[in-house]
């Protein structure tokens, strides 16, 4: 399900995930992260994938993201759009 869409034209982010998974996200001690270039539609430059660990060896991705650019405020814009899905998690 998607569970962000900033649609906004040139630097559009969205998030797509499930709030069981962000619910993992959102305790777990150990998180990794992903990107992924070509692999997405011609519209988006990058897939980002977000993955918690919910036992050990039990790493799913929790959330997938799709966005325009690479920079760093890109990727604070998709850890401000994680935090306020998970207000109560603590990265």
């Amino acid at each position: 399900m998607i569970l962000h869409d900033s649609a906004s034209g040139n630097d559009r982010l969205i998030i797509m995930g499930s709030k069981e998974l962000l619910d993992g996200l959102a305790r777990a001690k150990l998180l990794l992260a992903d990107g992924r270039f070509n692999v997405e539609p011609c519209l988006f430059f990058q897939l980002y994938s977000l993955h918690c660990e919910l036992a050990p060896g039990l790493i799913p991705a929790a959330v997938y993201c799709v966005v325009q650019s690479e920079t760093r405020a890109t990727y604070d814009r998709i850890l401000d759009a994680i935090k306020a899905l998970i207000p109560t998690a603590a990265p």
